[in-house]
């Protein structure tokens, strides 16, 4: 398991790449010579900065699912992830201890 500084700085490496991607290829763009991108419609380096914003976008989701799951691990509760995309939060309290267990139900 990686510390918490190796963490940092392997996300700070990953968040200087995308945005080296991100604003390099459409300079490598601008002079590239190789490749006939009006002709065949092919086009390399935007399909890379596409791949890199998508990898960005699902650090960033990450972090927030993760630092939502913290927030509610140090309340006292916990997410619950819907299809619908909706989250609702269970919030569970502590039991009083001086209190009397409940009476036994008879039927």
């Amino acid at each position: 398991m990686l510390s918490s500084r190796a963490m940092v700085s392997l996300r700070r490496f990953a968040t200087g790449v995308i945005l080296a991607i991100c604003l390099g290829a459409p300079l490598l763009e601008t002079f590239d010579q190789w490749d006939s991108t009006l002709q065949d419609g092919n086009d390399t380096e935007i399909n890379l900065v596409i791949v890199a914003l998508s990898v960005g976008a699902a650090f960033s989701v990450a972090r927030a699912i993760i630092a939502r799951v913290r927030a509610s691990a140090n309340a006292g509760g916990c997410f619950i992830l819907t299809p619908g995309s909706t989250v609702i939060t269970l919030t569970f309290t502590a039991p009083l201890p001086n209190s009397r267990p409940p009476a036994l139900l008879r039927v």
